[in-house]
């Protein structure tokens, strides 16, 4: 915990989405020491990134893995708790190479109850963002404000309608947008 009392940068990388949310994650609505120091590194003005399981588990939701309830139907998510770094958005990483993640991560996003339970809270499940990092890419997300960078896209999943319409935005490279939510909680992007 030492090392991050000072740090300016932190870097999840690959691996196992089991075992980080393990170690690292703590039963919400309690947060670790790490989860902590690590949000202290972000408000100091510091970084925080990752790679592959390092990216899904940043927001307050992650997902594990993907099950098959019957092999001709598409995979779903079996979600969990994340860091915690940023709330009412949901990342899915590896989105172009993949197979599979289309659905599992469009079908965790409109399952506004499941969201619910997990966040916690009632009503943010309609008004979830998906964000989808293909790799070859960086999505660099400050507040409300996201760029892409690397060789490939980002895609960002707007829910509307009361949470039952989905309007996907492909950022490409070098691209960036700010999200406006209006009162409703409906999210707007408007593109640089």
């Amino acid at each position: 915990m030492k090392p991050l009392e000072t740090a300016t940068g932190v870097w999840f990388s690959g691996g196992d989405q089991t075992r980080l949310n393990y170690r690292f994650v703590g039963d919400y609505p309690n947060q670790t020491r790490f989860q902590v120091a690590v949000r202290q590194v972000l408000e100091r003005g510091g970084v925080v990134g990752g790679t592959s399981v390092g990216t899904a588990a940043m927001p307050e939701i992650m997902t594990l893995w993907q099950q098959y309830e019957d092999y001709d139907a598409p995979a779903t998510a079996v979600a969990a708790y994340g860091l915690g770094l940023f709330s009412n958005a949901i990342v899915e990483q590896h989105f172009d190479a993949r197979g599979g993640r289309l659905e599992r991560f469009t079908g965790l996003l409109r399952d506004s109850d499941k969201l619910n339970r997990l966040a916690g809270r009632n009503g943010v499940g309609s008004t979830m963002l998906g964000l989808a990092i293909e790799e070859r890419s960086a999505l660099i997300v400050r507040g409300d404000r996201l760029e892409v960078l690397g060789n490939a896209n980002s895609h960002v999943f707007a829910k509307s309608n009361q949470g039952k319409t989905l309007t996907w935005h492909e950022l490409g490279t070098g691209e960036s947008a700010r999200l406006r939510r209006d009162e409703s909680g409906t999210v707007e992007l408007l593109r640089k």
